[in-house]
């Protein structure tokens, strides 16, 4: 069978469109069982013992031969059937699953990977009655204190939190460093800040700082240099700032703003480029005796403008990236040693937090096969109903899409409901992207596939 999407808006059906191929595949046969191999995935507890209780109570219309509604005509007309099948397949079912409720798979998104996830809980070293923490925040704040217990031992920490109250000082916003540590471990428990942190590993975040700092230096030492040596040769000449073109705005200034390296008046402005292009270097105000003062060392200014011009043509380009890279490495260090801080807390207390599933499964298991994946599992599912679909985050559909293929390699039935101008909001992770991209594959590192 085909994979389905089914686009709609709130109060367009999404539920009952839902709960009927539920039961399409579940009445499908005379297995009263069949409904054992669906899983059916939502988003939240009350979603999953809504759909539950939306599954028995329809289940319990068609034993007691309530068959004239809108649910019972479509099945009837889909699966080719009479009232009285539909009627004794439902009653059949409805029995298998009250005396097999554990086989019932409507579960969170999230339920489904812990379920997976202790089903490999060797292989990804977990311990193995690892529990699972819930309570981010609590996780939050015992991070920030473990960061603040290590301020003057820790140098390159030290540095990042010196930069952190810098940058907030600056802001001139009320904040506290425990409120902003806490905030800043947000990026460790969201799905995109773990998977931006990924690009990381690897990195000598030291030696690349190291790096960048020697970059910059040397480019704002030459630009300095320039202009103290063409500022000194003005002063020497006994030139004054009045008496060159363009008082202010011109040559004259353009060299003290190199000398002091202001870097939002590096590139030389229209003022200058005219003095150059029209070779007028002298104000209407320029007293005589300094006409041939400023004539006979033009040509010298002019030299040093190319010079400068030269140094920012081939780099000022990647000194303006570089500075920006330089603003975040602090923090980026700082993310680093939370991340490790976390690893810590986990490693001590065997747990896992709720924001590492996704990530420990992308990482190892969703390389296996999908028939290693079930056998771990204890159970194989044919079918994947997948609700609220603009809710499901890139990671989550990415560890999906292994047992996914697999049903639809074996005439399975797969179908996502759900509002794509609702992921705008991103709640839980949601693309806007991933929706409007189906049915092919989107992936944030590499965009569509």
């Amino acid at each position: 069978m085909p994979f389905h999407i089914y686009r709609a808006s709130a109060g367009a059906g999404k539920t009952f469109t839902l709960v009927k191929e539920y039961l399409r595949l579940a009445l499908a046969s005379d297995d009263a069982s069949a409904y054992a191999h669906i899983m059916a995935i939502t988003f939240t507890n009350k979603a999953a013992g809504e759909m539950k209780e939306r599954i028995f109570n329809t289940l319990e219309d068609f034993k007691a031969g309530k068959v004239d509604g809108a649910m019972a005509e479509k099945l009837m007309e889909e699966l080719g059937i009479s009232a009285e099948a539909l009627s004794k397949r439902s009653t059949a079912c409805l029995k298998h699953m009250l005396h097999n409720y554990g086989l019932i798979a409507v579960s969170t998104i999230d339920k489904f990977t812990l379920k997976v996830l202790k089903g490999f809980a060797v292989e990804l070293g977990l311990p193995s009655m690892f529990e699972v923490s819930l309570d981010q925040d609590e996780l939050k704040v015992r991070i920030a204190d473990d960061v603040m217990a290590q301020v003057g031992t820790n140098q390159e920490l030290t540095d990042a939190l010196v930069d952190l109250v810098e940058q907030r000082t600056d802001q001139e916003k009320a904040w506290t460093l425990d409120g902003e540590l806490q905030k800043l471990a947000d990026t460790i428990f969201s799905e995109d800040g773990r998977l931006n942190m990924r690009t990381l590993e690897g990195i000598d975040l030291k030696a690349l700082r190291i790096k960048l700092q020697a970059f910059n230096s040397q480019f704002k030492n030459d630009l300095v240099a320039i202009g103290k040596e063409a500022a000194e040769l003005i002063d020497r000449n006994g030139i004054e700032a009045g008496s060159m073109a363009h008082t202010g705005t011109g040559i004259h200034q353009y060299f003290q703003y190199l000398k002091t390296f202001r870097d939002d008046k590096l590139i030389p402005n229209s003022h200058v480029n005219k003095t150059l292009e029209t070779d007028k270097w002298i104000s209407g105000k320029c007293p005589p005796d300094q006409h041939q003062a400023i004539d006979s060392i033009k040509d010298q200014l002019r030299s040093y403008v190319n010079q400068a011009t030269a140094i920012l043509d081939d780099r000022f380009e990647t000194f303006s990236v570089y500075r920006i890279v330089l603003a975040s490495l602090h923090g980026m260090s700082l993310l680093a040693e939370m991340k490790e801080c976390l690893d810590l807390i986990q490693q001590e207390e065997d747990i896992v937090s709720i924001s590492e599933f996704n990530h420990l499964l992308n990482k190892e298991v969703m390389d296996q096969p999908a028939p290693f994946i079930y056998e771990r599992l204890g159970h194989r599912y044919r079918h994947f109903l997948v609700d609220e679909f603009q809710d499901t985050s890139v990671l989550q559909w990415m560890n999906l899409l292994p047992l996914i293929d697999e049903s639809l390699g074996t005439a399975g039935f797969s179908m996502v409901v759900g509002d794509g101008k609702q992921s705008i909001y991103r709640w839980r992770g949601g693309k806007v992207e991933q929706f409007t991209h189906l049915p092919n594959i989107y992936r944030e590192d590499i965009g569509e596939l």
